[in-house]
């Protein structure tokens, strides 16, 4: 049965919940603002579309290179910096590890020309953004191990006459922010769980579960509970209780507020942020969003 009042206990979980959406969204949004800064700024970086355009010069590689080094050292948010021509071959990498960064030599560059972040990169307009979803980072068309979420932030690069010359595109490191959001996790009642907007988990406290999309895996938070995420899927914060236990839950849209990020990045990429408290028992019922405006 629906019920329309909240339980002083019920609005204490939700406000926890909340609270914790808010804190993850924010430092979700911080650490985008920093990267699109930094790739906007890259763009724009005359020493980059100088060595695209002529790529024989040694002294414009490692000059380039020592720059990807200083950023990824000094922000210590990317696994990697990079430089791909208009085929998709990377000119210039940097790779972060262990909190330090070095430049990949030119005889283990790889083609990407076959990933779905450089196309998507290639065909939009000047200072336009790419965000990809959250996934876990390959190397030579295998899933990297040990696991390394990242979201990749890619934009194009046009020479004075307009002609498409290449990407660059910077693998944030995901982890930092996942990270961080266990940690919040631990703070709210019951288990936390970071799902995206498939109802795959990106975080959740069974570690076997998380990114089974990347493996072909069930794992999912709709197949462990097609009911709750029917509704969770159609409002954007709630509470709802059943045989199982109590699910709080809201929505955060960190795409969203990216500025210059292209349309089709902003549209898909909600996360929902659950937690479940199970074996409590109650009515199933549903508070939709528009019932708490806090």
């Amino acid at each position: 049965s629906n019920k329309d009042f909240l339980t002083v206990n019920d609005l204490e979980e939700l406000i926890q919940n909340q609270n914790a959406v808010e804190l993850a969204t924010k430092l979700a949004v911080h650490d985008f603002d920093t990267v699109i800064e930094d790739l906007s700024f890259l763009a724009i970086d005359d020493s980059l579309s100088g060595y695209l355009h002529n790529e024989k010069r040694t002294n414009r590689f490692n000059e380039i290179s020592n720059e990807f080094i200083n950023l990824a050292n000094t922000r210590r948010l990317y696994d990697q910096i990079r430089l791909l021509d208009s085929s998709g071959n990377e000119l210039i990498r940097v790779n972060y590890e262990n909190g330090n960064a070095r430049a990949i030599p030119k005889n283990k560059l790889q083609n990407k020309s076959n990933r779905y972040y450089f196309s998507l990169s290639a065909k939009l307009a000047k200072g336009e953004i790419y965000i990809s979803p959250t996934d876990l980072n390959m190397e030579n068309g295998r899933i990297e191990k040990p696991h390394k979420p990242v979201i990749r932030f890619g934009t194009p690069l046009y020479n004075t006459s307009g002609k498409f010359r290449g990407v660059i595109v910077l693998n944030y490191l995901a982890k930092i922010f996942i990270d961080q959001f266990k940690k919040q996790m631990e703070l709210a009642p019951g288990a936390g769980f970071l799902v995206n907007s498939n109802g795959f988990y990106l975080s959740s406290p069974t570690l076997a579960d998380e990114w089974a999309f990347m493996f072909g895996g069930k794992a999912n938070f709709s197949n462990k509970h097609p009911e709750v995420w029917k509704s969770i899927k159609e409002t954007d914060s709630g509470i709802i209780d059943t045989s199982e236990g109590r699910f709080v839950y809201s929505t955060t849209h960190p795409y969203a507020y990216a500025p210059n990020a292209s349309k089709e990045s902003r549209q898909m990429r909600d996360w929902k942020i659950i937690t479940a408290s199970y074996a409590r028992t109650g009515d199933l019922f549903m508070i939709a969003s528009d019932l708490l405006k806090f």
